[in-house]
């Protein structure tokens, strides 16, 4: 493609938000607004809704990971008034589960719950399985965060249940959510019985690292430290600070457990 701008300004437009778009689907971090003020520049005086509705979304994305939440809470309402009339259930699926994932983190619990339901409608009209089971797993993440063990439980068998049916990868993962809230609970030998048989269908490192973990973790906590060792030693993740940090905190649990004070204090 010629330099952006040596495009028309609808060109510009288009090309800011596809490849914004791109980004995203790739898990690239979106380091920049400036691409998407081009497009919000041009399609907020344009007749083009579907692609506003497009651009505001992904403005509330970035703001959302740039920690400024009630720009991104701002955005998503924006972009939910823009695609009021817009026919388009896989936009409006996506807008309510962000939506809600923010709204959620906020401890706005009620009008989260609503966006869930709202995106899970989305989800049946699309007739898309995939969609409803990743849905089941992020609000009932949500719950296990806030300490809603019930409601966690009850999200991750109705994805289950799903990933059953229709033979999806998500299955493994959410026998691994449903071990963390039986570790959660203290339920050590139902946490175990779980994350085992999740390690049994796990194909390749990928799926096997938090699995390692949090099976490392719960040994942890029942005081079996040579097998926690063992567990917390294969999971190798450390291309994020958060897996480092976590790491740091599991060794630092560890090593005051068996007594290793200057080595705990170190990690």
């Amino acid at each position: 493609m010629p330099s952006i701008s040596q495009l028309r300004k609808e060109e510009q437009a288009l090309h800011a938000l596809l490849f914004t778009q791109a980004q995203y689907k790739n898990y690239i971090p979106v380091k920049s607004d400036s691409l998407l003020q081009i497009a919000e520049a041009y399609y907020r005086t344009s007749s083009d809704s579907l692609h506003k509705a497009w651009t505001l979304f992904y403005l509330a994305q970035y703001y959302r990971d740039s920690d400024e939440k009630e720009k991104a809470l701002s955005y998503f309402q924006q972009a939910n008034i823009a695609s009021r009339n817009i026919e388009n259930n896989q936009f409006k699926f996506l807008l309510n589960l962000h939506w809600a994932n923010l709204l959620s983190d906020e401890d706005a619990e009620n009008k989260g719950i609503e966006k869930y339901q709202t995106a899970n409608k989305y989800a049946i009209l699309l007739k898309d399985t995939l969609k409803q089971i990743d849905l089941y797993g992020q609000w009932g993440w949500c719950c296990l965060l806030t300490g809603k063990y019930d409601c966690a439980d009850s999200l991750f068998n109705m994805g289950l249940k799903l990933s059953t049916s229709s033979k999806m990868t998500y299955y493994n993962y959410l026998l691994n959510c449903l071990s963390l809230t039986a570790r959660e609970r203290k339920d050590y030998k139902r946490a175990l019985e779980l994350v085992n048989r999740s390690l049994s269908l796990a194909k390749d490192s990928t799926e096997l690292y938090p699995l390692w973990n949090n099976k490392g973790e719960i040994l942890l906590e029942m005081n079996q430290y040579d097998s926690a060792h063992f567990y917390l030693s294969k999971d190798t993740r450390d291309y994020d600070p958060y897996f480092k940090a976590t790491h740091y905190l599991n060794w630092s649990i560890y090593e005051e457990k068996i007594k290793n004070l200057p080595k705990a204090l170190e990690y």
